[in-house]
């Protein structure tokens, strides 16, 4: 789905600015029975979708485009927000949902009659993704590439672009250079473009801010251009799925889809999504269908699928209770056609019963991922993992757990031992419970976990002191570092949506001074409604 100007629908704000021009739309889709007959397009100013100023079928060739259609600049108003969307109709009548997949959004752009358009992006090294996680950069991270900015409208209206991996547009480029230098028979550009070469700062999921500003300083609207990163050929480290080394994220949304989010080392916040889980039962990779996790409990840190130091996701499944091992892709994904079930030992609680499940590494010292559960009540340890089954559940709970959260488990103290950080619901406050090396001198200890009586300082340390009631912070889970400290951090879901990070620390409590905004709704991103973090 694209514009012209304009480019890739963009469905989250800022929205692309388009200045004074026609707009043409053209989209594409394709039909698992091969009858596919239009593709029905609507557009209407943003608030007001019952009164669209286009609202029609459009005929589709035999690749599944549609003929492009375009309206005149005199048919939108300047300053006003306007939405399109489009869904495929087959040649039977059957519909498909509005487009764009994998969300409920729609396509927007903002009118500016005196603004430069927004400038358009190309790179044949880090090939747009949009909302396409099939899509991958030619080269790994690591590597950099060219990136041309064009000035989708009149050359000379644009003075300068202005860019950069974050929103801060910190980067300048003049028109008609290449990397600040007059182009060259080697490296050739039209009229108004610029090209620079740049090393994204991460793997996986990426984004480019750039905008455009003409003489009279008018700037233009946004282009953000989405892209993914292939991940370096080095072995994951915990938590991380993009081959940075820094720890990224997975969420399930409200409409059960699992998504990547990919970190950047330091403070910055989370810019861009890929669709995590696909399937080839039959055939080519196609994505899951929406509600596929929902009501899942889902953790990653570590290589459950042992020797190809790729990190897994684990996850009890809903709809039938059960205890899978997804293994990862190594480009942040899952195929769920390849899942195998975790089996739990004798004596251990069903994996139906299982309310909370937290990944914590090697915490034994015998080189295989153990994990941490809730039952009920209970606390379990599930320790000597096979591949397909644990050896052993041990059961910790001397304290009751019905009203507590299992943050994070990692070395926090400094010392060789891992610690335990959880929260509790009935004082509103998060503990930090030191654990103590096992006797033998290899491991942890699981029993130091059981009562803060039998951890390392005999007593729990406070570590975060109020506000941290589920009703105001639905979600918290920990991570590896993602500040460079070496010290794992804290993520907290707010009820408004909303998500901060607290920067751990082995010596005092998580300060609200410290933390920092990775999901604000202020810049249009928020989780309101997602269901699970891990």
């Amino acid at each position: 789905m694209k514009t012209l100007p304009g480019g890739t629908c963009d469905f989250a704000p800022p929205y692309l600015t388009i200045g004074k021009s026609d707009i043409t739309f053209s989209a594409s889709a394709s039909d698992a029975d091969g009858n596919l007959k239009y593709l029905h397009l609507k557009v209407w100013r943003t608030g007001y979708a019952s009164s669209p100023l286009h609202d029609a079928d459009h005929a589709t060739n035999s690749t599944g485009a549609m003929t492009a259609f375009t309206m005149p600049w005199a048919s939108f108003t300047h300053g006003v927000t306007y939405s399109w969307s489009v869904y495929s109709k087959d040649a039977e009548g059957a519909t498909s949902a509005w487009g764009p997949p994998n969300t409920t959004s729609v396509c927007q752009f903002t009118v500016d009659h005196t603004a430069p358009s927004t400038p358009e992006v190309e790179s044949s090294t880090f090939p747009a993704s949009a909302y396409d996680s099939d899509v991958w950069s030619t080269v790994t991270f690591g590597t950099a590439g060219q990136f041309t900015f064009k000035p989708n409208g009149t050359a000379t209206e644009v003075k300068e672009y202005q860019y950069s991996f974050n929103t801060a547009f910190d980067k300048k480029a003049l028109p008609n250079t290449v990397d600040g230098h007059a182009p060259d028979p080697a490296h050739p550009i039209n009229s108004g473009e610029a090209a620079v070469t740049l090393k994204p700062p991460h793997a996986g999921p990426s984004v480019l801010y750039v905008r455009s500003a003409d003489s009279s300083g008018n700037i233009s609207g946004v282009k953000k251009y989405q892209f993914n990163v292939k991940p370096s050929a080095e072995l994951d480290t915990a938590g991380d799925v993009t081959g940075d080394k820094v720890p990224d994220m997975y969420t399930i949304d409200p409409e059960g889809n699992l998504a990547l989010y990919a970190k950047t080392l330091g403070t910055d916040r989370l810019h861009f999504w890929m669709p995590a889980a696909y399937t080839t039962a039959d055939g080519p990779a196609k994505p899951v269908a929406d509600g596929y996790w929902t009501g899942a409990l889902i953790t990653h840190n570590g290589d459950w699928l042992p020797g190809d130091g790729i990190q897994d996701l684990v996850a009890r499944m809903d709809d039938d209770g059960k205890l899978y091992m997804y293994p990862g892709d190594g480009y942040g994904g899952f195929d769920v056609n390849e899942r195998r079930e975790v089996l739990l030992p004798t004596g251990a609680p069903a994996a139906s019963s299982l309310t909370q499940i937290l990944s914590v590494g090697d915490v034994t010292g015998d080189g295989r991922p153990d994990m941490l559960a809730t039952a009920g009540s209970t606390l379990w340890a599930f320790t000597g993992y096979t591949g397909v089954s644990f050896e052993t559940a041990t059961q910790l709970s001397g304290d009751d757990w019905t009203l507590r959260d299992l943050v994070y488990v990692g070395q926090i103290a400094g010392d060789a031992a891992v610690d335990l950080v959880y929260r509790t619901d009935t004082t509103g406050r998060v503990f930090l419970r030191k654990g103590k090396i096992h006797a033998s001198g290899t491991g942890t200890n699981l029993f130091s976990f059981a009562v803060q009586t039998a951890s390392a300082d005999g007593t729990d340390f406070i570590y975060g002191t109020s506000g941290w009631h589920v009703v105001d912070i639905p979600i918290v889970i920990g991570s590896p570092d993602v500040t460079g400290d070496s010290i794992p951090d804290v993520w907290a879901l707010r009820s408004d949506g909303n998500a901060v990070i607290y920067p751990g620390s082995s010596t005092a409590a998580l300060s609200t001074t410290n933390m920092f905004n990775i999901i604000n709704s202020s810049v249009g991103t928020s989780w309101s409604g997602y269901k699970a973090i891990g």
